[in-house]
C-alpha cells in the first residue's frame, strides 16, 4: 500500500480517537457513549489490518460492510428519538439475562426473540426498520449521484455476497479482480472515518 495513504489512515483514526475521547466524558445519549467505542475498536482493527496486508480482501468488505451498517443505524436513531427507544429497548436491556438456550434451535429462537419482538415489539408496525430503508430516508432531498451511503453499502454488500465467487475467478485466471484493490477499501474506510468525525457533536472544549 502507498505509504503517504498509510499515514493518512494512522492520522486520522488518532484523530477520531481523540474526538470519541473527548464526546464521551459529555455525552449522555446512549447511542454515542455505547456505540463509539465499538466503532474505535473496529476501526482501529480493520486499520491495522489493512496497514500491514494481514486481511483477505473478502475479510476487510465484511468488516466494512458491518461498521457502515451499525453507522446507519446510529444515524437513524440521532434524528428518531422514537425508534432510538425501541431500538434500545429501554424496558428490555436492563432486565436481561443469559440466554436459556440447550441447543441450536432455542439460541435462535432466545435470540430472535430478545432481538427482534421482545425489542421492538410484534406486528407490522413494530418491525424493525431495514438498513436500505435508513439510507433512503437519510439520503433523502439528496442527489442520487450524491447518496454516497447507499452507493457504498450496495458496493459492499455485493463484494460480500460473491466473494467466494470473486476468489474463485481469482484462482482460476489470476486476475485478481478484487484482491489487488486494497487502496479502495482503505479509501472507504477513510470516507466512513470522515463521515464518522463530521456527525459527532463535538464540546466545547476538546481534551
Amino acid at each position: 500500500m502507498d505509504e503517504n495513504l498509510k499515514k493518512i489512515l494512522i492520522q486520522n483514526v488518532c484523530e477520531i480517537e481523540r474526538i470519541f475521547k473527548a464526546v464521551n466524558i459529555v455525552e449522555d445519549n446512549k447511542m454515542t457513549r455505547y456505540y463509539m467505542p465499538i466503532f474505535l475498536e473496529d476501526i482501529r482493527c480493520l486499520t491495522n489490518m489493512i496497514i500491514d496486508d494481514s486481511i483477505p480482501f473478502h475479510f476487510c468488505a465484511l468488516i466494512l460492510r458491518n461498521i457502515l451498517e451499525q453507522y446507519i443505524e446510529f444515524l437513524y436513531c440521532q434524528g428518531n428519538a422514537e425508534y432510538m427507544e425501541k431500538y434500545f429497548s429501554i424496558n428490555l436491556a436492563p432486565n436481561t439475562k443469559k440466554l436459556d438456550a440447550k441447543d441450536l434451535e432455542s439460541l435462535v429462537t432466545a435470540l430472535k426473540k430478545i432481538c427482534g419482538e421482545d425489542r421492538f415489539g410484534i406486528g407490522e408496525a413494530n418491525k424493525r426498520m431495514s438498513i436500505s430503508a435508513m439510507t433512503k430516508d437519510l439520503e433523502s432531498g439528496v442527489d442520487k449521484k450524491d447518496q454516497k451511503l447507499y452507493q457504498t453499502y450496495s458496493l459492499l454488500a455485493d463484494v460480500c455476497h460473491n466473494s467466494y465467487y470473486v476468489k474463485y475467478l481469482d484462482s482460476v485466471s489470476g486476475s485478481n479482480i478484487l484482491t489487488e484493490y486494497r487502496e479502495v477499501f482503505a479509501g472507504i474506510l477513510l470516507g466512513l472515518i470522515e463521515i464518522i468525525k463530521h456527525s459527532v457533536k463535538m464540546p466545547d472544549k476538546v481534551v
